[in-house]
């Protein structure tokens, strides 16, 4: 997987020195991929020095130690704007998590700048219709799942950008009132493609005239997600992203650190707020989601994949709380994802489902999934068995992602 990727990559990296250098043999050819072989071996030194640089002095090298110094030298050299100064100044935000009570779990991500929001407001106007009892992925129930993460986009897409600068309606679109509003305008045997967004600043937000920005298809190309539960039975779900597959494609002189391309998230249109400028965050699709059970530890969740991050996680919370699946069964099950018009569907679902879901009004668009495509994003997660105690992982079928235990 590395070596086509980086293979189909071969222009775009090949026009920096560094970057050329740290990804490509001294020839300028790609490494061989291990088929019928052992392969090339991909070394990446200057990298692992600075990961033993941050396990010693911690993340401090990177704003205002050697790691900083490099970066911003490289920046200099390069007609690039970030200095020292700007490193240090740098400040890390947290945040309270937000917990969502789902079917008797409890649910905790991060609502400023993600894409938790969105599953919250779907899964809680999915939570007044008992998919359950209509049988694992019915047409009935995979309509239901289809209308209410639909709503919740249409939502998202209109109202949801960086709170600190611009009105966000965040209580209202998380709001259980508002979910039980925007489910009655839900039909239970038709689709309602041309669905339109609801009034959210009635739960809870005051509203201004400021023109929202356009939500970003961020970590659509080279984004890691890892969840993980320790010995102790500790949750950990992290995402991170380069953006686009190798990000800008520039590797900074001496740490083999692969800049990403942020700034493509932005609007480039001036007077949004979404428009290029300093001091502002992007909207993510990151969706990086902890559950809990009765109280207890139950499962670790996250995904790879753009926009789409935000539809698999739903659907496999739907597929762990609703039907009550394991986590592998949960992630290899085909999905949908419906942001608009558009009912985007998996070939791996019957025909006789796709054929009902088209009689009730969906407009279909078919998507074949294979190891190079990324259509219902590419989700991995943990899980606590409740009755054995035993942990289960699982990854999406069709990436080269893996389970372990140590």
């Amino acid at each position: 997987y590395i070596a086509m990727m980086t293979s189909g990559s071969h222009d775009r990296l090949g026009q920096f020195p560094e970057s050329r250098r740290t990804f490509f043999k001294p020839s300028g050819a790609p490494y061989a991929p291990s088929t019928g072989g052992p392969g090339d071996r991909l070394v990446q030194s200057d990298l692992a020095r600075t990961l033993r640089l941050i396990a010693k002095e911690g993340a401090e090298t990177i704003y205002r130690g050697e790691v900083a110094r490099l970066i911003a030298e490289d920046m200099a050299r390069n007609g690039g704007l970030i200095t020292e100064e700007d490193l240090a100044s740098h400040a890390t935000q947290t945040f309270e998590p937000h917990r969502l009570d789902y079917r008797g779990f409890e649910v905790y991500g991060q609502l400023p700048n993600t894409g938790y929001p969105t599953i919250v407001e779907a899964l809680q106007i999915l939570e007044g219709f008992d998919v359950a009892s209509m049988g694992f992925q019915s047409p009935e129930a995979l309509h239901l799942i289809i209308e209410s993460l639909r709503h919740a986009f249409v939502d998202r897409l209109r109202y949801l950008g960086d709170a600190g600068l611009m009105p966000v309606p965040m209580a209202g679109l998380v709001s259980g009132d508002y979910a039980n509003l925007r489910r009655e305008g839900i039909d239970r045997n038709r689709a309602t493609p041309d669905a339109e967004p609801g009034d959210p600043w009635a739960f809870g937000s005051v509203a201004t005239g400021v023109r929202p920005g356009r939500s970003s298809n961020a970590g659509d190309g080279n984004t890691t997600h890892i969840s993980v539960i320790d010995r102790d039975r500790n949750l950990v779900s992290l995402t991170s992203t380069l953006g686009g597959i190798f990000g800008s494609g520039v590797v900074i002189k001496g740490t083999g650190i692969t800049l990403n391309n942020a700034v493509a998230w932005f609007d480039p249109e001036p007077g949004s707020v979404a428009s290029i400028g300093p001091g502002k965050r992007v909207m993510s699709a990151a969706s990086p989601v902890v559950l809990l059970r009765d109280g207890q530890p139950f499962a670790a969740l996250g995904s790879p994949g753009g926009r789409r991050v935000m539809s698999a996680i739903y659907q496999v919370i739907v597929n762990l709380a609703d039907y009550g699946l394991t986590m592998q069964p949960a992630i290899s099950a085909p999905r949908i994802h419906a942001e608009g018009r558009a009912t985007e569907i998996s070939t791996r679902f019957p025909e006789e489902t796709i054929e009902a879901l088209q009689s009730m009004g969906h407009q279909i668009a078919l998507r074949g999934e294979t190891l190079s495509t990324s259509f219902f994003a590419r989700p991995n997660g943990v899980m606590i068995h409740p009755e054995t105690g035993n942990l289960h992982g699982g990854v999406f079928p069709f990436t080269p992602a893996t389970a372990i235990g140590l």
